[in-house]
């Protein structure tokens, strides 16, 4: 019996009522009983179309029609919509679809839609300098073993063949030639040599030239590639409940569909705990979503925590989860491990008061002082309290023996006496004026959980692991009902670091290995040249990871691949202050021309910078990454670096990327080589947060990071 596929990105979407989705539902089900030969089977009204590609069949029952391909026991659904005045149109546009080979699957490449106007001209674009072209880089690509002429004789059109030649291996060429308005056998062909060159290789060295029969996918193939999960990017079978929904229109696509590498670990049999590695925009947070509720849907979990350390995140959960998991989301709590701690200590001790940021830097700098530490900034004694004597539970005896993994700071016995002096005086400093901090709090939330006290889950997921302290880590196994962690997922990336770590997995007692740490490689974010000038920027650069104890380099297998080549991000070098006003000001207005305010963000390194940037927009409405109803607000996202983890946007402007933002990150740090590498870091984080456009405005002198990544960028010198 055949198995019935849906077709991504061509769906009609006809707002169907109830009683409608149920009646096409079971109308397309029968489908599946449809044999070639055997079209009236339950009397459907079947027919071929004749002159489309790919054998495109028609089935109308009532005022609708579905459009589908069948191939052996599977069944491609194309379109499903209303008859009306379109519908003819819409053959035609289904004939433009291009079938091509991915890994061993398919992929369905859509032609563009009507492009919109353009745009009026800015009346400030004559201000703009004229850009520097971006470095063209030499890249091999499936296309590297045939000749210019031998491509010319395939007819493959001169500037098509440049455009090709600068492709990476990884980009989705499908999608990059969608807009050269080629007709779709040409971009079949194109596909066909770019997915099976060795096969094209062969006719030519026979002295022949491929053709499109050549390279066509046969029925047989075509069959045997729609079951294969490499299809899954084009293809999806939906469940019941995903279906109504997509009728409907509903529920943004995304949420339904996984890359088969991502859907292999959303549904692995829980066995132990199980670590998500990727670079950005590999789809980590994607894989944990749909693992939440995978795990209560296959009744694994009764109860599920999803967490993370940034505080902006779970309220955008919480939205995504009720729209495409609502029977599930009851059972998913989103919270961050911190308001997690807090209620716990509330519920058991009464209520509390935590030292603002600066109150408790203050009393650190004074218990610094009482006790004669020199070695130590305010900042580094809140890093080590808080990593090191409370993450790890030490006394004072331990902490003047512990070894310290990845630690900056190198401190000799005699000088960790006169810090765990510094740290009693602050502890006493606290208590005089009642109040707490957060390290403290999260150390008395992990006794009390210890003890029996607070809520417990069947399954927590973490997103942004990384950024995890001890404590934190401790906090989530303690509140993990299984002391097993068979449902415990741990996803982030080593090179998102943003804040110190100084432990490993095994420290804590988890143990990933036998198959249970998994890597993403597909880049679904970035374009190539966004990514590009981010790995630029951050170089060779060594990282930490939570699965050992040693910086290193990312592998070559562990690199991201983008789909998307895009263009280049654009670099503006201002002379002084007042002109990096005015190139931040004419570049967010080009932006605008082309995205939603909602969909751009502008990203700076400090909280006072974010705050003289409201004031730059001019009035516009903004949205404060500060702010936890954030995902639910109107207006140009604004927010620091560090703020800007876990999101991303279509668009993205990036500021303090020059040599006095290195100042900054580094004026209080006890090791600056540490604090330069936060920073470069965090400004990579901050890159790779741009989907489609990313626009770098700087102030003379460049930090030499960015000086390194410059021919990767369009450079606007003013």
């Amino acid at each position: 019996m055949p198995t019935i596929h849906y077709l991504k990105r061509c769906w009609k979407h006809s707002h169907l009522s109830t009683a409608e989705e149920e009646h096409v539902q079971a109308k397309v089900r029968l489908l599946a009983d449809h044999q070639p030969g055997r079209l009236n089977l339950h009397r459907l009204e079947v027919e071929a179309l004749a002159g489309t590609r790919h054998k495109w069949k028609r089935y109308k029952f009532g005022q609708f029609r579905v459009f589908f391909i069948h191939a052996a026991d599977e069944i491609i659904i194309g379109e499903i919509h209303r008859r009306d005045s379109t519908t003819y149109a819409d053959v035609a546009h289904l004939n433009q679809f291009v079938l091509t080979r991915r890994g061993d699957g398919i992929d369905l490449i859509a032609p563009p839609d009507a492009a919109p106007p353009a745009p009026p001209a800015s009346a400030h674009a004559a201000r703009l300098p004229a850009p520097t072209p971006a470095r063209r880089h030499d890249v091999t690509n499936p296309l590297t073993p045939f000749t210019t002429p031998e491509l010319g004789d395939a007819g493959l059109p001169a500037h098509i063949i440049r455009r090709l030649r600068t492709f990476g291996p990884g980009i989705d060429v499908g999608e990059e030639l969608v807009d050269e308005d080629l007709a779709p056998e040409l971009v079949e062909l194109i596909l066909g040599l770019w997915t099976a060159p060795d096969d094209a290789r062969r006719i030519y060295d026979a002295g022949g030239v491929p053709t499109l029969d050549d390279v066509t996918i046969g029925e047989v193939e075509l069959a045997r590639r729609v079951a294969h999960l490499d299809s899954s990017r084009s293809l999806a079978e939906l469940t019941d409940e995903e279906f109504g929904r997509v009728l409907a229109g509903s529920v943004e696509e995304w949420m339904f569909y996984l890359h088969p590498n991502q859907a292999r670990i959303v549904s692995a049999e829980p066995s132990g705990p199980l670590r998500v590695r990727g670079g950005p925009g590999t789809g980590k947070t994607v894989v944990a979503l749909h693992r939440a509720r995978w795990l209560v849907q296959h009744g694994h979990a009764e109860r599920v925590l999803m967490t993370t350390f940034t505080s902006v995140l779970p309220t955008l959960w919480q939205t995504l989860f009720a729209a495409f998991a609502p029977a599930e989301s009851g059972r998913i709590e989103s919270a961050t491990i911190d308001k997690i701690a807090a209620q716990v200590v509330r519920a058991n001790d009464g209520n509390f008061t935590a030292a603002d940021h600066h109150e408790a830097l203050k009393l650190r700098r004074a218990a610094l002082h009482h006790a004669g530490v020199d070695e130590l900034t305010a900042e580094a004694f809140e890093t080590e309290i808080d990593q090191i004597i409370l993450g790890r539970r030490l006394n004072r005896d331990t902490y003047l023996a512990v070894e310290r993994h990845g630690r900056g700071n190198r401190l000799s016995r005699s000088a960790r006496e006169r810090v765990w002096s510094a740290y009693e005086e602050y502890r006493t400093r606290l208590k005089a004026i009642g109040k707490t901090d957060w390290p403290h709090m999260r150390a008395r939330a992990l006794e009390l959980i210890e003890a029996g006290h607070g809520p417990r889950y069947d399954a927590i997921i973490v997103d942004e692991a990384q950024d995890l302290t001890e404590a934190h880590l401790r906090l989530l196994l303690a509140l993990d009902a299984d002391p097993t962690h068979k449902n415990l997922l741990l996803v982030g990336d080593g090179q998102q670091r943003i804040y110190p770590g100084g432990y490993t997995l095994r420290s804590v007692g988890i143990d990933i290995r036998g198959g249970r740490s998994r890597l993403l490689r597909t880049n679904w974010r970035n374009t190539q040249l966004i990514q590009q000038a981010a790995a630029s920027f951050v170089g060779d650069l060594e990282f930490g990871d939570l699965d050992d104890d040693e910086k290193r380099h990312r592998s070559a297998d562990a690199l991201p691949l983008p789909q998307r080549l895009g263009q280049p991000p654009v670099l503006h070098i201002c002379p002084d202050e007042a002109t990096t006003s005015i190139a931040f000001e004419l570049a967010l207005e080009a932006l605008l021309e082309r995205h939603a305010p909602e969909d751009v963000a502008v990203l700076v390194q400090t909280s006072s910078d974010a705050t003289a940037t409201k004031r730059l927009l001019r009035g516009r409405a903004t949205r404060d990454l500060t702010d936890r109803a954030w995902a639910g607000k109107r207006g140009i996202s604004v927010g620091t670096h560090h703020r800007s983890k876990g999101l991303e946007f279509k668009a993205v402007i990036l500021m303090n990327v020059d040599a006095h933002a290195i100042r900054v990150a580094c004026a209080s740090a006890s090791d600056e080589d540490d604090a330069l590498e936060v920073w470069i870091r965090t400004v990579f984080v901050a890159m790779t947060r741009a989907r489609d456009e990313l626009v770098v405005v700087a102030t003379a002198p460049l930090a030499p990071q960015l000086l390194a990544a410059v021919e990767d960028f369009d450079v606007h010198a003013w």
